[in-house]
Order: structure tokens, then C-alpha cells, then sequence
């Protein structure tokens, strides 16, 4: 389900909350292991992946991790992990100048 933050999201709160909770899964440089997928770098989702919108990000993380343990961050914490997630290097998309031909860009597109 969508959850919406109480403030901001803050990537540097994000970062502390990723090295707590996500790290030992995708490992402490976000490049994944045999747990879990690298989250950024070169094989990680592009910038045109829903996962690289904050808010389908944050509703992800809120329901589903850790594995295991979904629900257990607060809205605002799976928000700032969504944040500082995102705010690291991807792959781009280079079809993405065909997006959204009549408008709609969804606000927290990130590009």
C-alpha cells in the first residue's frame, strides 16, 4: 500500500537507517549479495524503474523489508532509506526521452 511521509525524507537519516537494517543483505556499498540485489551501481535499476520513485520505493521497503520483517520501520524511515537509496549512482535509461509524450511526469521522477 502507498504511505506518505510526515516530513521531508531525509537521505542522511536514510543512510544510517540502511547501514542498521539493509546492509548485511545488500551489502554495506549497496552493490547486493548472494542475499539480496545490488540496489545502486552498474547493475542495479535504471533512473526509469518505478523503484527509482521515492514514494514506490518507500511503500516497497515499508511492506517488504527487511525480508521477513516488513512493517517494521516506520513510514518515515522506509522514506528516508527510499531517499538515501536513490540518491546513489544508477544506470541510465536512454529511451527515456520517450516517457510521458503529453505530460504527467510523476513529481518524484528522477529524471
Amino acid at each position: 500500500p502507498r504511505i506518505s511521509p510526515s516530513r521531508q525524507p531525509d537521505p542522511t537519516s536514510g543512510k544510517s537507517v540502511f547501514a542498521k537494517k539493509c546492509s548485511f543483505c545488500h551489502g554495506s556499498d549497496g552493490q547486493g549479495t548472494m542475499a539480496a540485489p545490488p540496489l545502486w551501481g552498474p547493475n542495479s535499476y535504471n533512473i526509469a524503474a518505478g523503484m527509482a520513485r521515492v514514494s514506490v520505493a518507500a511503500s516497497f521497503i515499508k511492506g517488504n523489508m527487511p525480508r521477513g520483517w516488513g512493517w517494521s520501520l516506520s513510514d518515515d524511515e522506509a522514506f528516508d532509506v527510499a531517499a538515501y537509496v536513490n540518491s546513489q549512482p544508477r544506470p541510465d535509461f536512454p529511451a527515456k526521452k520517450f516517457d510521458w509524450p503529453k505530460g504527467g511526469k510523476p513529481a518524484d521522477s528522477p529524471y
